[in-house]
C-alpha cells in the first residue's frame, strides 16, 4: 500500500498499514496481477490519497471517500481529523477487499451498508468512539490505543475475509454496535471483544 497525504493531517501510517494488511490489500492486488488493459496504470498495489482539506458549509453532507481499481481517495474537510478518517478508511478498505476478492459481488448487491457496519465496528475495535454521530470532529481515537488494539481489528477482519462468498452480504459483527460513546473505557472494549471471540459469554 502506498499512502500520499496532502491534507496536513498527522496520520498514523503504521496503523493504516496494519488495517490494510488485515484486509489482505496491503501487497500486490489480485486484480492488478490479471490486468491486461492498463487499468491499474503502473501500480499493482493499493494507492491511498488524502486530498487537501477543504471548506464545507455546516450541515452539508459530502462524499469523503471513494474507491476504484486499486485506488482509495479521501477528501477531508477543515473539521476532519485522522480519527474520523480512520473510520472512512476502514469503510473504503471494505470496498477494496470485496472488489479484489469477490468482484462479482461488488456489482450485484448494495455493499455500502455492510461496509458502513464493518467500519463502525472496526473503529470501535481499535478503541475509538464518537461523541456525536456524523460530526467529523467528534471522533475519539488515541494512536497508541489503536496500535494496542490492532489485534482486535484482525479478529474482526478475519470474520469477514474468511467467510464464503455467498455469506458476505449477510455479514454481522457478532457484537452489538455502539457508535456513540461518552467515555472510552479500555475494560469495556476488552470485554466486548472477548465476547466477539466467544470468551466471557454466559
Amino acid at each position: 500500500m502506498r499512502l500520499r497525504n496532502m491534507s496536513g493531517l498527522v496520520i498514523p501510517k503504521d496503523v493504516w498499514m496494519a488495517l490494510a494488511r488485515a484486509m489482505r490489500v496491503d501487497g500486490i492486488l489480485p486484480g492488478a496481477k490479471a490486468d491486461n488493459h492498463g487499468t491499474y496504470e503502473n501500480s499493482k498495489t493499493l494507492r491511498v490519497t488524502v486530498r487537501p482539506r477543504r471548506r464545507v458549509a455546516r450541515g452539508i453532507v459530502t462524499t469523503t471517500g471513494s474507491h476504484t481499481f486499486g485506488r482509495i481517495t479521501l477528501a477531508p474537510c477543515r473539521h476532519c481529523t485522522f480519527r474520523s478518517f480512520t473510520q472512512v478508511f476502514i469503510h473504503e478498505l471494505f470496498h477494496a477487499w470485496i472488489f479484489q476478492y469477490h468482484e462479482r459481488l461488488y456489482d450485484t448487491f448494495e455493499h455500502c451498508r455492510v461496509a458502513e457496519r464493518f467500519a463502525e465496528m472496526g473503529f470501535l475495535s481499535l478503541g475509538g468512539g464518537v461523541r456525536d454521530v456524523d460530526v467529523c470532529g467528534s471522533y475519539l481515537l488515541d494512536p497508541d490505543d489503536a496500535r494496542e488494539h490492532v489485534g482486535c481489528f484482525d479478529v474482526l477482519a478475519e470474520s469477514l475475509t474468511q467467510r464464503r462468498k455467498s455469506d458476505v452480504p449477510a455479514w454481522q459483527p457478532g457484537v452489538k454496535r455502539r457508535p456513540v460513546l461518552s467515555k472510552l473505557k479500555a475494560n469495556y472494549r476488552t470485554q466486548k471483544f472477548r465476547q466477539f471471540r466467544g470468551e466471557g459469554r454466559d
